[in-house]
């Protein structure tokens, strides 16, 4: 439904800003694992049906945006 939709879609920006924090304070295990969680719940979504996107291809000269 919408409503679960939009949950995890809450869910996974909340985690994106916890790698956001945890990298500012130089704790890059958390912050990957934050992003890890993010990206999964995203990746869920896709998978399941739910909601329709693409990963940005990542170039050589480009630079995580996180």
């Amino acid at each position: 439904s919408a409503d679960s939709i939009r949950r995890l879609v809450d869910l996974a920006r909340a985690y994106l800003q916890d790698a956001k924090y945890y990298k500012e304070q130089k704790r890059l295990e958390v912050s990957l694992a934050s992003i890890a969680y993010c990206e999964g719940l995203l990746d869920a979504l896709r998978i399941l049906g739910m909601v329709k996107f693409e990963w940005p291809k990542r170039t050589e000269k480009s630079e995580p945006s996180f």
